[in-house]
C-alpha cells in the first residue's frame, strides 16, 4: 500500500512539473497571417526552436489596451495624433506595403 502512494505522490509531481515547465515557455506574440505567411510583429525572447499554436483573430475585433498599459486617455491623445496619417493609411496603392 505504502508503494502505490509513493507512486502516486511521484506522478503527481512529474505532472505540476511538467504544467509548471509548459506554463514558463508559453508566449503569446501578435502578427499578420497573409498569402500563407506569418509575419510576426516582434521577435519572441530565449527561442531558437519551438511548436507553435496559431489562433486566427476576427480582423475586427478590438485590441485591449488596458492588457498593454494604455488608458483611456493615452488611447484617445494617440488615436488623435494619428488621425493625420489616416488617410494615407487607406488609400488603396497603400497596399502594396503590406507584402513587406
Amino acid at each position: 500500500m505504502l508503494y502505490n502512494k509513493y507512486v502516486t505522490v511521484v506522478i503527481i509531481l512529474l505532472i505540476v512539473v511538467y504544467t509548471l515547465k509548459i506554463k514558463l515557455m508559453l508566449q503569446s506574440i501578435e502578427g499578420i497571417y497573409k498569402d500563407g505567411k506569418i509575419e510576426l510583429t516582434e521577435t519572441p525572447t530565449g527561442i531558437n526552436t519551438a511548436r507553435v499554436i496559431v489562433t486566427f483573430l476576427d480582423a475586427n475585433a478590438s485590441i485591449n489596451l488596458s492588457s498593454r498599459g494604455i488608458n483611456e486617455e493615452q488611447a484617445a491623445n494617440l488615436r488623435a495624433r494619428l488621425q493625420c496619417f489616416a488617410q494615407d493609411w487607406d488609400q488603396p496603392e497603400m497596399e502594396v506595403y503590406d507584402a513587406l
